[in-house]
Parts: structure tokens; sequence; C-alpha cells
């Protein structure tokens, strides 16, 4: 993953995995990596799709790339799908996700109602532009100077997350 440079016209990353001999074990040192070329690239980065699925990132590979996905502009697809993500990394990553994004896919993990939770209180704070947090707040403010608009996600898996019956009706954002 060090070999990763600077290239302002990579538009698609895959690195998407499945179990078996060849699986792709990136963890939080590859999420570290790519999470270094986001925020070298800045807002000069193209990159539109990112598939991180089933590249055993765990949580402090997704806090990782949550430092790089912060600036990011471009991205509009992320799958972090079968990671070992839990609720306890949901906030930071969910703070983090790119205004331009309008497909997210955080199925197979075990985000259980609290990680929802969490999840759908940003993308309605995202959404209505209402957040009491001053870091968020500065930086929905960045966005608008720049002319860039908060795009509302299209499709969110959350397939195999543990989401308990009572809590669907109150998570659909």
């Amino acid at each position: 993953m060090t070999s990763i440079r600077p290239n302002k016209s990579l538009v698609s990353l895959n690195l998407a995995s499945n179990s078996g001999p060849f699986k792709n074990i990136l963890g939080a040192r590859g999420a570290q990596a790519i999470s270094l070329y986001l925020q070298s690239t800045g807002s000069e980065c193209l990159l539109n799709f990112l598939n991180l699925k089933q590249c055993c990132l765990g949580n402090d590979g997704a806090s990782a790339l949550s430092k790089g996905l912060r600036r990011n502009r471009s991205l509009v697809a992320l799958n972090l799908s079968g990671n070992s993500l839990t609720h306890a990394v949901i906030k930071q990553l969910a703070k983090s996700l790119p205004a331009a994004l309008v497909d997210l896919d955080l199925s197979d993990n075990d985000l259980g109602d609290e990680g929802v939770a969490s999840l759908c209180h940003y993308l309605y704070y995202r959404r209505e532009d209402a957040s009491d947090d001053e870091e968020e707040q500065d930086l929905k403010a960045q966005l608008k100077r720049d002319k860039f608009s908060v795009e509302p996600l299209r499709l969110l898996n959350l397939s195999k997350c543990k989401i308990t019956c009572k809590l669907i009706p109150q998570s659909l954002c």
C-alpha cells in the first residue's frame, strides 16, 4: 500500500476481498495508507469509488480511513462491508463522510442498534444542516464557501448489521 503515490487521475480503487487463501488483509495499516493518499491529493482528488469490502479493517482501520475521508469532495460510493466495524467507530466515520457520497455500504458489520442510530443521527444533521457540533458546522461552512452541496444518500446498505425490529421505524433517515 505504500506504493500508492498521489495519482490525481485515479477515479476508482477496488481492493475488495473474498474469504479464502487470497484474502486481502489490509487492516489498519492499509487503511492508514489509503487515508494518507486521500490527504495527499486533497481537493484535487478525483477518486469516486472506493471498495474495501472484507479487507479486515476493524475499528482502527475505519478510524484511520476517516481522517482521509474528512476533506474528500469527490467520493460518491464507499463500500466498507464485512470489516468487523462496531458502533464504537460509526460516529467518527459518519462525521467524515464526503459531501458528494450517495452510496454507502456498511453491511455485514456488527453495528447494532447503537451504531445505526448514530449513523442516522449524523445523516439527518448532514441533510438538515442543524448540528450542534462545532467542527461539523465549520466543515459545512467551508463546503458552502467552496460551493459544494451535501448530497443525500441514495443507497444505504445495512444488511446483516444486527439491527432489532424496534429500531427500524425510527432509523429510516
